[in-house]
């Protein structure tokens, strides 16, 4: 397999919703992680469009858990990686 098959990013959009003269159509990113032995995906929603008379406006979604997700994940990366150093320098001078 090659590389160009085993990764695949997708973009889609769901069905478009109207109120009044506003219309609003959600967007998704799909990734897609294919090996012999099975397939890993991953989706979320990464935007809004909204339409008005006025014109269109494309209004990016912040995933604001993965953010703070990631944080803790590089604080205990960063804590237990400190930790370790304090032990070698501690076992050092004894």
């Amino acid at each position: 397999m090659r590389l160009g098959n085993m990764v695949e990013r997708q973009e889609s959009s769901s069905t478009p919703r109207t109120v009044g003269d506003v219309t609003i159509t959600p967007l998704a990113k799909s990734y897609v992680l294919r090996w012999p032995r099975g397939v890993v995906a991953w989706s979320g929603p990464s935007a809004v469009v909204v339409e008005r008379e006025e014109g269109t406006e494309h209004i990016p979604i912040v995933n604001v858990n993965r953010r703070i997700l990631w944080s803790i994940k590089a604080g205990t990366i960063a804590l237990i990686a400190s930790w370790i150093l304090h032990s070698r320098k501690r076992d050092r001078s004894c």
